[in-house]
């Protein structure tokens, strides 16, 4: 399939399927973050995750915009169950509504809705065992405030989905009118390896904390890695992925989920984000003199190893 060529696509479609796959391979529910800058294919790429599972389309409403309450994402996520739950657009977020996102994020990883009650008792607590794929032009975790928790629950993908030359790939997806079709293959597919599908996404998960390497919470992030590659396995049993395209997005995988351990240190976060700042505003730092601009590179090296040390 055209679209599967472009590797953040096909790693979109993975992550809808691997949803499915996380109660008989004992996975943990996970975030997919999928992010940058407008007009670049995101809402088509989260369209194309969907429909392995039904329609697509704005009619059908499969895909939930941000600014739906957290009780409505909770239900969402409830009745779909094990099945990915998709939030397009954080933008539509209004600022003053920006603490939502934490909370979205860390309800999901739980994987049960708040408690809540009713004048004649208690309301049936919601549960789920799935993925949330989740859209927006600023990266999740930067907008849902500064938390090294957070980051241990998102695998976040900042490339643009269908790159410079993606149209047929998004006319494709655009035009889709058939759909539902791949979820009850791959359930087929999980029914007939049920027995050995823990074992596999183990397999997977310890190689890839291999790759990680930074302890607990490298082989938390590797087990979301892991359920992603055992969905990709599925995909090329069923013909839908080549190989290539499979070892495409476990590298994609793999980066995201570096990334993660590495924005969890938050002085490193922070060191990086004050050398890109000086980087991007070189021009506004105007030194009096060499040795002016001796004390000033002193000055913030100070303060970066201070930050450092804050680890």
């Amino acid at each position: 399939m055209i679209v599967n060529k472009h590797p953040v696509a096909a790693l979109m479609l993975a992550a809808s399927v691997a949803s499915a796959l996380l109660e008989p391979s004992d996975g943990m529910p996970f975030v997919i973050d999928l992010h940058g800058h407008s007009s670049r294919g995101k809402t088509t790429a989260l369209r194309w995750a969907v429909s392995a599972w039904g329609d697509p389309s704005d009619a059908a409403a499969y895909l939930l915009p941000w600014n739906a309450t957290n009780a409505a994402i909770e239900a969402r996520a409830g009745f779909l169950r094990h099945l990915p739950v998709a939030l397009d657009d954080t933008k539509k977020l209004p600022l003053k509504d920006r603490p939502r996102l934490k909370d979205v994020v860390y309800g999901w990883a739980g994987g049960q809705g708040r408690a809540r009650g009713r004048p004649d008792g208690a309301r049936r607590l919601v549960t789920w065992r799935s993925i949330l794929l989740s859209t927006g032009e600023a990266p999740l975790i930067r907008l849902s405030g500064e938390n090294a928790g957070l980051r241990m629950r998102v695998l976040s993908f900042g490339d643009a989905p269908f790159g410079n030359h993606g149209a047929d790939a998004v006319r494709a997806v655009e035009g889709l009118d058939s759909w539902g079709h791949l979820g009850p293959e791959v359930a087929k597919w999980a029914v007939k390896n049920w027995e050995d599908l823990k074992r596999l996404k183990q397999k997977y998960q310890d190689a890839a904390a291999q790759k990680i390497a930074d302890g607990p919470s490298g082989s938390r992030v590797a087990g979301f890695v892991a359920s992603i590659r055992l969905a990709t396995y599925a995909l090329k049993a069923l013909d839908v992925l080549t190989y290539d395209q499979a070892e495409a997005v476990y590298k994609l995988c793999i980066k995201s989920a570096k990334e993660a351990i590495e924005s969890a240190d938050i002085a490193t976060e922070a060191y990086h984000r004050i050398v890109s700042w000086l980087v991007a505003n070189e021009d506004r730092l105007h030194p009096r003199s060499e040795e002016h601009t001796s004390e000033l590179q002193s000055r913030l090296h100070l303060v970066c190893r201070l930050l450092l040390e804050k680890k």
